[in-house]
């Protein structure tokens, strides 16, 4: 698990990047839509993983490299025990789940902003944060 959490590290912030460069406004509302279901299930103290990989993986086809969204398609057993692990912990810190929510909406954002910079820094802190409080917290 934690070698996924590595090779998503240098996968998806690459995507973001792109994503915020290259992505068409379908592709936008796809993000936001995954998005809407993370913040309703946030309201309702809830984590969605299939929400979760939902937004992740629409950065990864926004980015127009389909070696992306293969890649998280062929981890995505691997990355779902990743975030039911992680959204357990989520829901027993305070204020945890708002805390995802809003990098998660930050990282859209950046994307929406055309900011690939930022979308590619906020996914690389999301997804270290993400793996640090699952192994080390």
């Amino acid at each position: 698990l934690r070698r996924c959490y590595e090779f998503r590290l240098v996968l998806e912030p690459a995507a973001a990047r792109l994503a915020a460069e290259r992505r068409s406004d379908d592709q936008l509302s796809s993000l936001h839509d995954a998005l809407e279901i993370m913040r309703d299930a946030t309201a309702r103290n809830r984590h969605r993983e299939d929400a979760d990989f939902q937004f992740h993986h629409a950065i990864a086809e926004a980015s127009g490299n389909t070696y992306f969204s293969t890649a998280l398609d062929a981890l995505k057993s691997h990355i779902a025990v990743g975030m039911q692990f992680h959204g357990r912990s989520l829901k027993l810190t305070a204020g945890g789940l708002d805390h995802v929510y809003g990098e998660h909406r930050s990282i859209y954002q950046a994307i929406a902003d055309h900011d690939g910079e930022t979308a590619e820094t906020l996914m690389r802190k999301h997804l270290e944060g993400s793996r640090d409080r699952l192994f080390d917290g």
